[in-house]
């Protein structure tokens, strides 16, 4: 085969997934916490609706509270951002985004995450950390099966924020 067949048909390739399945691609990340806001980003593969799902734990709320987000395009990258607002100082949430693409019936649900809003104005609290760096290093990279081990454990201390120093 040439070269130029080959490109033909990776292009073709590329074009058909990015206009078939609908993917969540970088994971989603929480931010920007106040005591009653956070802010949520995602980012999909193609055109598609964002929507927020989130329910304080331990006692998860059904069905959760909603809300919607923007359509995301390629002007913005595939990339939405969704306010939250209302929530209840000192309080621990779960969230996940759904991405739905208009008019095809195709949706795609993210992983769940977590964040915890800061104390009323002027309370205190103690808070938590884990902080890591140079996971890849010694020749030793993660597991591809399990992925790396610490990573379980720093999640049962259920830390406040987490700081990644290195590579």
């Amino acid at each position: 085969r040439s070269r130029s067949s080959i490109s033909r048909a990776t292009c073709a390739f590329s074009s058909s997934w990015a206009a078939g399945a609908l993917w969540i691609i970088h994971g989603i990340a929480s931010g920007d916490v106040t005591a009653t806001s956070v802010v949520i980003w995602a980012r999909a593969n193609r055109v598609a609706q964002m929507v927020v799902e989130y329910t304080p734990p331990p006692a998860v709320a059904w069905p959760p509270l909603r809300q919607d987000g923007p359509l995301v395009e390629a002007r913005d990258d595939f990339t939405g951002k969704v306010v939250l607002q209302g929530l209840t100082p000192g309080s621990r949430y779960v969230y996940w985004v759904r991405f739905t693409a208009p008019g095809e019936g195709l949706d795609v649900v993210s992983e769940t995450g977590q964040f915890r809003t800061t104390p009323a104005g002027g309370a205190a609290r103690p808070l938590s950390l884990v902080w890591w760096g140079d996971l890849g290093g010694g020749l030793y990279c993660r597991d591809p099966e399990r992925g790396y081990a610490i990573f379980t454990q720093m999640a049962r201390v259920m830390p406040d924020f987490a700081i990644a120093n290195g590579d």
